[in-house]
């Protein structure tokens, strides 16, 4: 009995501060993003580096300007000869990078699920047992 409320509380814990941590990821990410107020299209020129690192060189344009972006924070096999959307900053127009939704909800959302699931666990743990 004592093993099964240890777990139980536990594995709700841990959810609870799981949700909490993935809450804290995605307004973090969309604080980081929020400070590009800036956006245009871009597309990968070109990739450098080894085969199992490819860097993105993205080229983009800004009021008829062209610029290059190295972004070494997300290597995007899947978007080449696709348009990519790159966030800059107006004072700066060097200052950019690739937006992706993904970078923004989809880590968040993850944890978000794991966290709901072990909450839910361990509060099935609590009322039901083994």
């Amino acid at each position: 009995m004592k093993n099964k409320s240890f777990l139980s509380a536990s594995m709700l814990i841990f959810g609870i501060i799981t949700i909490l941590a993935s809450i804290y990821i995605y307004y973090d990410k969309s604080k980081q993003f929020a400070e590009y107020d800036g956006e245009t299209k871009g597309q990968i020129v070109e990739y450098i580096g080894s085969i199992s690192n490819k860097i993105p060189v993205i080229s983009y344009k800004v009021s008829s300007e062209s610029y290059i972006l190295i972004d070494s924070s997300k290597a995007i096999n899947s978007m080449q000869n696709k348009e990519i959307t790159v966030l800059y900053k107006s004072d700066n127009v060097t200052d950019a990078r690739i937006y992706d939704n993904y970078q923004v909800w989809g880590v968040a959302l993850s944890i978000f699920i794991i966290g709901v699931f072990c909450a839910i666990f361990g509060f099935i743990i609590f009322k039901v047992g083994f």
